[in-house]
C-alpha cells in the first residue's frame, strides 16, 4: 500500500499576483493553470523545483469567509515547510528578491531553518540540511558548503573573495547568512577591537569572513586570519546606505589581492616564526607591529591600503 499527499490548498486573493510570488520570486515552476468555466475558476497548481509529489494548489477565496482566510489560514502558527538542499542559497537568494523573514536563520537538531512570510502573510520554514544532520557531509565537505555559499554572496554583490588558505578552511561553517567562521563569535566581528584585545583568550588559529554593522551607514566587511604567524583583520565599509559602493568596491578589491599578497608572503617565509599583526580598517584606522606587542588603541588614521601596503613591503 502506497499514500501520497499530492495538492495542499493555499487561499490566494488574486491568482496572477500569487503566481508572481510563487514563480519569480521563489522560483516554483507552474504545474497547471487551466480555467473551468462551469465553476467560474481557474486551477492553478505550481511546485518548488525538483519536487515529485507535493504541490500547491493556489485557490481563489470566492466567498467573504474565504476572503477573510487569506494569509491567515493556521493562525498565525506557520503553515508551509519548504525543504532544500542548500539551505545559504536559497536564504540569499529570497532575501535578494525582498523576501521577508521573521525569524533569522538557526541550526537546529533537524537542520538549518529560517521563518519567512508570503505575499499574504501566511508563515513559511526554509529547512535546509545543518552541519550536525547532512548525512552526506563529512568533515571536508562542510566547508567546502560554506565556501561556496560564502562565494555565492560575494558574487551577488560583485565582489572578490580573499584567497583563503586551505589550512583555514577547517571547520568553517556559515553562523548566519553572512557569517562564517571556523570558531564561535562572543561579539559581532564589526565589533574590532574586542578581536584585537582578545589575544590571550582567542584560539591560536582561526578565520572569520562576514558583512556585519549597524545603523544606517555603519557596515563592514570582516576577514579575519589567525594563525601562529600572522594575526590579519581586516574591516573594509561596504553595504552603508550612503556608501558610494563603487569606490567601495574599488577599495576591498585592492585590500583583498594586498591581503592575498601578504599571506603569500608569510607562508614564504616558513623558517621565520615571528608573528605579525595586521589591522587595516575603513572606520577605525589601522596599522601593523611585529611579534606579539599590545595593539595601540585607537589606532593610527592610516587607510587600509596603505596599511596593508607598508606591511607587505616589511615582508618581501
Amino acid at each position: 500500500m502506497k499514500q501520497s499527499l499530492g495538492l495542499v490548498s493555499l487561499v490566494v486573493r488574486d491568482y496572477d499576483e500569487a503566481l508572481r510570488f510563487f514563480i519569480d520570486t521563489l522560483g516554483f515552476e507552474l504545474v497547471e493553470d487551466t480555467f473551468i468555466p462551469e465553476q467560474d475558476k481557474r486551477w492553478v497548481v505550481v511546485s518548488p523545483p525538483g519536487a515529485s509529489e507535493s504541490r500547491l494548489l493556489l485557490a481563489r477565496a470566492s466567498t467573504p469567509e474565504q476572503a477573510s482566510r487569506v494569509g491567515a489560514q493556521t493562525g498565525g502558527r506557520v503553515f508551509l515547510f519548504l525543504h532544500t538542499d542548500d539551505f545559504w542559497r536559497d536564504y540569499n537568494r529570497y532575501r535578494a528578491a525582498g523576501v521577508e523573514f521573521v525569524r533569522e536563520p538557526r541550526d537546529e537538531a533537524y537542520g538549518t531553518v529560517a521563518v519567512f512570510r508570503d505575499l499574504y502573510g501566511n508563515l513559511w520554514d526554509l529547512i535546509g540540511p545543518g552541519a550536525a544532520t547532512d548525512e552526506r557531509a563529512t568533515d571536508n565537505a562542510r566547508p567546502h558548503r560554506a565556501i561556496e555559499s560564502a562565494r555565492a554572496l560575494f558574487s551577488s554583490w560583485n565582489l572578490p573573495m580573499p584567497v583563503i588558505p586551505a589550512a583555514a578552511l577547517n571547520g568553517l561553517h556559515g553562523l548566519d547568512a553572512q557569517t562564517f567562521s571556523t570558531r564561535t563569535l562572543p561579539e559581532s566581528p564589526y565589533h574590532l577591537r574586542h578581536y584585537l584585545d582578545e589575544t590571550a583568550s582567542a584560539p591560536s588559529r582561526y578565520c572569520v569572513l562576514a558583512h556585519s554593522g549597524h545603523g544606517a551607514n555603519s557596515y563592514a566587511l570582516q576577514y579575519f586570519l589567525v594563525n601562529e604567524r600572522l594575526r590579519l583583520f581586516l574591516h573594509l565599509a561596504w553595504g552603508g546606505v550612503y556608501m558610494d559602493q563603487d569606490a567601495a568596491r574599488a577599495n576591498i578589491r585592492e585590500c583583498f589581492a594586498r591581503a592575498d599578497a601578504i599571506v603569500a608572503a608569510v607562508d614564504a617565509k616558513d623558517g621565520e616564526p615571528a608573528q605579525i599583526t595586521i589591522v587595516a580598517s575603513d572606520f577605525y584606522g589601522g596599522d601593523w607591529w611585529r611579534d606579539a606587542a599590545a595593539p595601540r588603541w585607537p589606532l593610527p588614521n592610516f587607510k587600509p591600503v596603505d596599511v596593508l601596503a607598508g606591511a607587505l613591503a616589511a615582508l618581501t
